[in-house]
């Protein structure tokens, strides 16, 4: 499918009529920023790394019961997508305490919260993507309380079902809790009958860090990151530069 005319570019991405109205060639960009928009440059290979990625992410979604624009990759920087209308809300659903909220709320990082706490940022770079509640939305008409509605059921239903359910976790608390190499755990994991793939990899990643701790790595051990949650673990750094 060949690209139309540009109809808009922003940090990271172009997007390209087609002969069709309702489909859009997207196209990633080497152009890297930081801080909205404040810091930029660079990165060689970064738009076909983008896309990549993105493609594998919306799949994972869309297996996952949640629509997405995406229809398919068409070349290493190209991707074909469905035209829609952006809802200019970001959605951060939290399970445990990290990042600006822990600095917001004064809480340490890394502690579990007893349901998840979802917050709303309005997407505008001059702005900052501030924090904003459902008032601000009305008052900007960013979606209406129907969307954010659907909006908010979707993220929680989705954070919901990367959890590990307690019925998979008790059942790893029975029984043997070391094991000779990856074969008898999966022989484990098989014989508790936990073959979903999220489950199988949220269990294999606590087992690891569990295993490195009884055989000495100190739970004090200070992980340094750019504040992404997935490295959220044992005594979190968060460093941006």
């Amino acid at each position: 499918m060949d690209r139309g005319e540009l109809l808009y570019e922003g940090k990271a991405k172009q997007l390209y009529a087609t002969h069709d109205p309702d489909l859009l060639i997207q196209h990633f960009k080497d152009d890297a920023t930081a801080f909205n928009a404040k810091k930029r440059g660079t990165i060689v290979d970064k738009g076909i790394l983008n896309n990549r990625m993105s493609e594998v992410l919306f799949r994972f979604l869309e297996e996952d019961g949640v629509s997405t624009h995406f229809v398919r990759r068409l070349s290493e920087r190209d991707m074909l997508i469905r035209r829609c209308e952006i809802v200019k809300v970001e959605v951060v659903a939290r399970n445990i305490i990290a990042g600006s909220l822990a600095k917001r709320l004064g809480r340490a990082e890394g502690e579990p919260l007893p349901e998840p706490i979802l917050e709303h940022f309005y997407k505008d770079d001059a702005l900052d993507d501030p924090m904003i509640n459902d008032w601000h939305i009305r008052f900007l008409r960013l979606a209406t309380p129907q969307e954010l509605s659907a909006i908010n059921e979707t993220a929680l239903a989705y954070w919901q079902r990367q959890k590990l359910p307690a019925a998979v976790l008790a059942a790893l608390l029975q029984g043997p809790q070391e094991f000779a190499g990856e074969d008898a755990w999966q022989a484990r994991l098989a014989a508790l009958a936990i073959n979903d793939e999220r489950h199988v990899r949220i269990a294999t990643e606590g087992a690891l860090l569990g295993g490195l701790i009884a055989r000495g790595v100190s739970p004090e051990l200070v992980v340094l990151s750019d504040g992404a949650p997935q490295f959220v673990v044992l005594v979190h750094a968060a460093c941006w530069v």
